[in-house]
């Protein structure tokens, strides 16, 4: 099923709804386990990053709408990543 732009645009704002994903998300990072999220949306990569951040999860913003240094940077802390390290969360499109 294709998301029409209204209806992404209700999943990006549900709060409730990002809450439950980043509780989620949170739950396996305290569980030693890195995550990769999925959105079709930046503006949804954008928030989510904000929420998790605010909890303290450690993550890789990875989108058309970051600048180059930024993307180098994150990719550079995915393969620097060693073995045992702290979990993060890949946001990506």
């Amino acid at each position: 099923m294709k998301l029409t732009y209204n209806r992404a645009e209700h999943l990006v704002c549900d709060q409730a709804r990002n809450e439950m994903v980043v509780n989620s998300i949170k739950q396996s990072v305290n569980n030693d386990r890195s995550v990769m999220v999925l959105t079709e949306r930046k503006e949804h990569i954008e928030l989510l990053a904000k929420m998790m951040t605010n909890k303290g999860i450690k993550v890789v913003e990875l989108h058309g709408g970051i600048s180059t240094k930024r993307r180098q940077e994150g990719i550079a802390l995915l393969s620097d990543k060693a073995e045992g390290d702290e979990a993060l969360v890949i946001l990506t499109t």
